[in-house]
């Protein structure tokens, strides 16, 4: 693993030759960390990704209880930022965003981001002249209006500790309309509580769900995680479906007229609770977002009586590696029956996409390495779905200019294909050298002419599907 990841570095700097000091200079900060007890990790944003989806150069850390400032050298712009997403059949997607800031040369946060979504089964687009009940709330904040209790000092609050295990940090507004409200996270709970312009959200889910769980200290950046220093932007996934509550609270009707199936329900109440919904959890932090970007998560909620559960994590866009823009993905599939599936292009996995963001759609045919795997997803939902623009991270602080819109009651279909005899990779790349729409590649693969048979098919709704930055409709996206 370690040569793996020493030779990843090498390829790097050798594609981008002005890095061989940058390096050298990194590698003699690790050493003099290594040897003071210093993690000399905190010095160095690390983000994650959806190719884009969130940091300090002060953090806090409890200290008998009181948090204390810790000293930390002001560099560029460093972002942290976390969000949970819960579901349930019948209240719907509930998301809460957070999200902190450090303008370059400053010790400390200066800007906070909160942003809480209600979308009820059916319910779209999410904002004002709405008649359908789905909801979104965002504000930003001043440096001094979020406290940051933190364990774990002279880390990145979102980041795990070398030994694997998760961050543990509370994040609390002080003052202004979200006063009060909270978000933790611990080694086994997430939880949140907020309450923001008629929309309140509470959600607690407990059971970690991690990437891995038979080696918790892996996550969706793969073997990508040794190189951090030349990762602007980092990505963890706490949990991949735990179970959870949800409340929604309405302050008020959400929109005037009657609405229909579940909106309608909820037009006039003042609370919605759903005892048994999954909770995805997810944290970035670096100092850089991709340019541009594709989010997709969905979980099938819990049948009753039913112990099956299906999810799929996709992130892909303009990723950073070292002075490179690479296109990259991470995709994590995961079946009750067994089947827990990774795809990453920097594995060597080949990932080809139809994205058409102004239609609201997007196609994906991933294919394992070794030739032995094969996922093809199809998402989409209607254009009038996606809600306004969300405010992301920049060099500058947060932006909505075209930060990234989100649908939340996408379908998706999955199909997934295995083969035992495993093709030349020549003859492989001229069989698959058209990325067909998901269903017209499931047709073409029936036959089993190229050798994939088909292992499984799910079909998935409250799917959410996020374009960002350069991806975005508004920035000319395709």
């Amino acid at each position: 693993m370690a040569a793996r990841a020493l030779i990843a570095v090498l390829l790097l700097v050798a594609h981008a030759g002005g890095l061989v000091n940058h390096v050298r200079a990194r590698f003699r900060a690790l050493r003099l960390g290594a040897r003071s007890g210093f993690d000399a990790r905190s010095r160095q944003c690390r983000a994650s990704g959806s190719s884009g989806t969130w940091p300090p150069t002060a953090s806090l850390a409890l200290v008998a209880g009181v948090p204390a400032p810790i000293a930390r050298r002001a560099s560029g712009p460093f972002f942290e930022g976390w969000a949970i997403r819960a579901v349930d059949a019948a209240l719907g997607v509930v998301m809460v965003i957070i999200g902190s800031f450090r303008a370059a040369g400053e010790p400390r946060f200066t800007s906070h981001l909160l942003v809480l979504q209600h979308h009820p089964p059916g319910a779209h687009p999410l904002g004002p002249g709405s008649r359908t009940g789905g909801r979104v709330a965002q504000v930003l904040m001043g440096g001094d209006d979020v406290r940051i209790r933190s364990r774990r000092a002279r880390t990145p609050f979102t980041a795990p500790g070398a030994d694997g295990r998760p961050a543990d940090f509370e994040w609390r507004i002080l003052v202004g309309p979200a006063a009060g409200g909270s978000l933790a996270v611990d080694a086994t709970r997430a939880w949140a509580n907020f309450s923001l312009r008629g929309l309140g959200v509470h959600v607690a889910a407990v059971g970690r769900a991690p990437w891995n769980p038979h080696a918790r200290r892996t996550g969706p950046e793969g073997w990508m995680r040794h190189v951090g220093a030349l990762l602007p932007c980092r990505y963890f996934v706490h949990s991949l479906g735990s179970r959870g509550a949800v409340a929604v609270r309405i302050d008020r009707p959400p929109w005037p007229g009657p609405g229909t199936g579940a909106a309608a329900r909820l037009n006039g109440r003042a609370e919605l609770r759903a005892e048994h919904a999954l909770v995805h959890v997810e944290g970035n932090y670096g100092r850089l977002f991709p340019a541009g970007w594709s989010w997709v998560h969905a979980i099938a909620p819990r049948a009753r009586g039913s112990a099956e559960r299906t999810s799929l994590l996709a992130v892909g866009g303009l990723f950073q590696i070292a002075a490179l823009t690479t296109r990259t993905w991470i995709i994590a599939f995961r079946h009750s029956g067994g089947r827990a599936w990774d795809f990453r292009t920097t594995d060597g996995d080949r990932v080809r996409e139809v994205r058409q963001s102004c239609n609201g759609s997007l196609h994906v045919d991933a294919r394992s390495r070794d030739g032995r795997r094969r996922l093809a997803f199809a998402i989409s939902a209607p254009r009038a779905s996606f809600g306004a623009p969300i405010y992301v991270p920049t060099a500058t602080g947060f932006s909505a200019s075209p930060g990234c819109t989100e649908a939340h009651g996408a379908t998706l279909n999955i199909r997934t294909y295995m083969r035992a005899t495993v093709r030349p990779r020549a003859v492989e790349r001229r069989a698959g050298a058209t990325l067909q729409p998901v269903r017209g590649a499931a047709r073409a693969e029936a036959g089993g002419s190229d050798g994939w048979e088909p292992a499984g098919s799910h079909t998935l709704r409250l799917a959410t599907l996020e374009f960002g930055g350069a991806y975005t409709c508004a920035a000319g996206g395709h």
